[in-house]
């Protein structure tokens, strides 16, 4: 939608289809849906229609001679009220007859359509707009918030609003007027929001609307089976109507549905406390742990929420609103584990040792004691595994010396937020790159004392090693036939890592590609947001691979290219940021990007990412032109991967990445005051034998023989840049056929400053007439 003259969120496509089609559109939804925003849009796109509002009572054909001279007549009917229209069929008929087949009729409900008109429906003569097509996406949400220069966070605004851009707008408009950032929920509860949404919306519904609303307000998340578990009566004519207005959303991927968050926490909700009870029983069973922590928060029982949080607590550290859950005292071993990991991802180190001493004495009291022995056994186990002061070493001792064999433990999640099980919550670099009699003995410890599945994630974790120190380079596709495709999330996930790192240097490339493909969808429709999120950035970054600059660009065009670290973003989608920006020649935005990465690698210790940042900075900095500082950041990289002989992380950055590693080694040659006897290159077994300089040269014959595979060299060396917001504010008044003066005057600038602000967009889209900008503008859908 275009909420203002610099935003715009075009969502027409849909009805520019329909116009083409039919004589009549009609528009459905809830105020502030939209309708009048897409109304204007299409407006503005045809400057050939003469507009006229009149209501439905009012409505007659228009002469040709009251046209202004415009080819044809949209006309704009009043919203239909809920009520009966006695006649209305046979009139609207007649009406239809009598103008011109380009005339067309649009109209707006915030409910049913009335009996009278569904006739023209059925016909074909009338096409229906839901409320579906109105809600921004997570993306458009995105772009506008970031647009509007908003301080609103992205993704609470989406979680909250649903993509309602009316609310949207309104909030926006109100964080405006305050210095200090809001939440969203501290928005919400704001009397001007609340009472649209009171008088405006609920209020208007009928009784049994209303009270079907207010027995299903309870639960966040809705299905047919869950449906007739709870109510002998679906009413399901009653959810329909709900539908049509734009209250309620069905997810076809899932086959659910939920009332719209804003609008549901407004809703009184009835409380029935058999079936919530009922209903946490089924969310669990279903494995959705946050609706069922959910309900109980709308139960507000806190002893029932306690119940559930021990329950499913191995689910709840990656819940958006874990910070908010007050449970009293962390006096189970399942709270003291939620406590320590709202610790962990504040990542504050002084509470850490606080919260890790208590761990300790936990343990000793359960030791001693007796109670929960096993349980508070593993949970310290786990809490050690995420703490970063306790070293790789110092963990496998301890599992070796408290864990029994015979009775194995889980490790809850050990890829945590990332998709490499390599480098997840901890780096397990160091379990790989020991003498082969330690790295067997800590493989036994391993086996013998995890879970099955933390064997599965040992597996993918020392295979993705073996292939970043280069030792199963040549055939990878043999180790992928050992892990199994049909298995958990976080399993696939960790494999289509794997797949995205050997598809380049497979012989079986297109097999291993094929695989990519069905893996990769099968992830992008899992219920949770961590494995979208992951998923969609392997995505990105195989694109970036393949050469495939315009699903950059529309990435770019998406997220702004400002990944942050939130609720929802992931360190991942971090990482595939800092690479996309780097292929794209964006310098300065990776060097944001990794401003805000490569501290928290740093703090916890996660070596292969940390060495790999520390060599994009270093090419950042060599391209922004500081030599030293490059230099001092390469040295820090390959003082941090020495231990690990890390090949592949320097590698597949083209022509500027082979000068940095070669700039590098001569400078470290230079600085060597005895250069030690070295081996010729085929005498070693690995790199992990071979001498530093050797280990350098190593590297930098693999980058020269990948650099045809680096984006740039496909591209000809050109950079994709992204336009600023000013020059998507001129594209946008170019696309409009503005002339520099009347830009100027739009914007209150000079025109010598359009011009310059034109000049740039033409360099960076690479053209030398506003012919040429706009085409491929629309192709690339710059704004």
């Amino acid at each position: 939608m275009g909420l203002n003259d610099t935003v715009r969120v075009d969502k027409t496509g849909p009805v520019e289809e329909m116009i083409e089609r039919s004589a009549v559109i009609c528009l459905y939804g809830i105020s502030g849906i939209g309708k009048k925003t897409l109304v204007r849009m299409m407006l503005e796109k045809h400057s050939e229609v003469y507009p006229l509002i009149c209501s439905m009572e009012d409505l007659s054909p228009v002469p040709r001679e009251e046209r202004q001279g415009k080819a044809c007549t949209w006309y704009l009917v009043r919203p239909l009220e809920e009520r009966p229209y006695p006649g209305l069929n046979e009139k609207f008929w007649d009406f239809l007859r009598k103008v011109p087949r380009e005339d067309k009729v649009i109209l707006a409900t915030g409910g049913k359509l009335p009996e009278e008109l569904l006739e023209f429906f059925w016909n074909g003569v009338m096409d229906i707009v839901y409320p579906n097509t109105f809600w921004f996406t997570r993306t458009e949400t995105y772009r506008y918030i970031k647009a509007q220069k908003s301080r609103l966070d992205c993704e609470q605004a989406y979680r909250f609003t649903g993509g309602w851009a009316g609310c949207l707008a309104l909030m926006v408009r109100i964080l405006r007027q305050y210095p200090d950032r809001w939440s969203t929920k501290e928005l919400w509860s704001r009397y001007e929001i609340r009472q649209y949404i009171r008088k405006q919306i609920l209020d208007r519904l009928p009784e049994d609307e209303k009270k079907l609303l207010q027995e299903r307000a309870a639960f966040p998340r809705l299905d047919r089976e869950l449906v007739s578990l709870l109510w002998e009566d679906a009413q399901e004519e009653l959810e329909e109507n709900l539908f049509v207005r734009g209250i309620m959303v069905f997810v076809p991927e899932q086959k659910y549905w939920y009332i719209q968050p804003i609008i549901r926490l407004e809703i009184p909700a009835v409380i029935d406390e058999k079936r919530c009870q009922k209903a946490i029983w089924w969310y669990e069973k279903k494995g959705y742990a946050a609706e069922a922590i959910e309900c109980c928060l709308r139960m507000k029982d806190q002893a029932r929420l306690r119940e559930c949080l021990i329950r499913n607590f191995t689910k709840v550290p990656f819940l958006p609103y874990l910070p908010k859950l007050d449970v009293g005292r962390p006096d189970t071993p399942e709270l003291f584990y939620i406590r320590w990991m709202e610790v962990f991802f504040r990542q504050d180190t002084a509470e850490m040792r606080k919260w890790y001493k208590r761990a300790e004495a936990c343990l000793k009291w359960a030791e001693r004691t007796g109670r929960q022995r096993e349980m508070w056994k593993e949970v310290f186990f786990n809490i050690a595994y995420t703490n970063p002061e306790i070293s790789m070493d110092e963990w496998m001792g301890l599992l070796e010396k408290l864990i029994d064999p015979g009775k194995p433990i889980r490790l809850y999640d050990m890829p945590g937020e990332a998709v490499s099980w390599l480098s997840g919550l901890r780096d397990l670099s160091e379990l790989f790159s020991k003498s082969k009699e330690q790295e067997s003995h800590y493989r036994k410890v391993w086996f013998a004392c995890l879970s099955e599945e933390n064997r599965l994630g040992y597996e993918i974790a020392r295979t993705e090693y073996l292939y970043q120190t280069d030792q199963i380079a040549r055939e990878p596709e043999r180790a992928l036939n050992l892990l199994p495709l049909q298995s958990s999330w976080k399993i696939r996930v960790g494999i289509l890592f794997l797949m995205y790192l050997f598809v380049e240097g497979s012989r079986e490339k297109g097999i291993i590609s094929e695989k990519m493909g069905p893996l990769l969808e099968s992830l992008k429709h899992e219920e949770d947001e961590i494995c979208r999120y992951n998923s969609m950035s392997l995505y990105y970054l195989a694109e970036a691979r393949a050469g495939e600059k315009e699903h950059l660009v529309r990435w770019f065009r998406d997220t702004g290219g400002e990944i942050v670290n939130k609720a929802g973003k992931t360190k991942l989608h971090l990482m595939a940021a800092v690479k996309v920006h780097l292929f794209l020649g964006n310098y300065d935005a990776a060097r944001k990007a990794l401003d805000l990465f490569l501290p928290y690698v740093e703090k916890n210790k996660i070596w292969k990412y940390w060495a790999e940042a520390l060599f994009q900075r270093a090419l950042v900095e060599k391209e922004l032109g500081s030599d030293t500082a490059a230099m001092r950041y390469l040295a820090e990289s390959f003082r941090i991967a020495e231990p690990f002989r890390y090949v592949y992380i320097y590698i597949g950055y083209g022509k500027k990445g082979e000068k940095l590693l070669c700039d590098y080694r001569e400078w470290v040659e230079a600085g060597t005051v005895t250069v030690q006897k070295r081996k010729k290159k085929y005498y070693y077994r690995n790199v992990k034998t071979m001498p530093l300089l050797d280990w350098l040269d190593f590297i930098i014959r693999k980058a020269g023989k990948n650099q045809g595979k680096y984006l740039e060299e496909r591209m000809g060396g050109k950079r994709q840049e992204v336009l600023t917001e000013t020059e998507k504010l001129i594209f946008q008044y170019l696309d409009r056929g503005y002339s520099n003066s009347e830009i100027a005057e739009k914007m209150n600038v000079k025109i010598t400053t359009v011009k310059s602000h034109i000049y740039n967009i033409y360099k960076k889209l690479g053209v030398s007439t506003r012919a040429q900008a706009l085409s491929i503008g629309k192709e690339r859908e710059i704004y």
